[in-house]
């Protein structure tokens, strides 16, 4: 018995270079998967708080601004992404540094929730920075 190879690039396209084919299928269901326990990881309302102060001011805004993307890298292969679109993001991701903030305009104030719980007024704050926190990263190494 032989077995004979038959080349079809029709057909291998459809299966590894489609995202209706089952490798994209496959991707796609992961992606989701990925974006899911993103949601999950992220700072929110009521989790516990990985910051410098031990308090949680979450709002929601990361989890709801989790998505996902489906296209091609140039050269024709599939390609996904899992992203948050929130502009704080890469600061909680990554965490910063300590900091000096001032209002936006001159003569304005700041107005923010002190450890206190209380709400105070300032022109210039010194903020302590903020620890690293990839939930992005996380949420990968969960699914993979």
């Amino acid at each position: 018995m032989a077995v004979i190879y038959v080349e079809n690039p029709a057909g291998m396209r459809s299966a590894f270079k489609s995202w209706e084919g089952d490798v994209g299928k496959n991707i796609r269901r992961k992606t989701e998967e990925v974006r899911l326990a993103a949601m999950i990881e992220a700072p929110g309302p009521g989790k516990i708080s990985l910051n410098r102060t031990g308090m949680s001011w979450g709002t929601g805004e990361l989890q709801s601004r989790i998505r996902t993307s489906y296209g091609f890298t140039p050269g024709g292969d599939l390609e996904s992404k899992v992203t948050s679109e929130a502009k704080h993001s890469m600061m909680v991701h990554e965490g910063t540094r300590p900091h000096i903030i001032t209002a936006r305009r001159p003569g304005g104030w700041l107005r923010f929730r002190g450890r206190d719980r209380g709400i105070h007024y300032a022109r210039v704050v010194h903020h302590p920075g903020t620890i690293a926190n990839p939930f992005l990263r996380r949420a990968l190494e969960q699914v993979f």
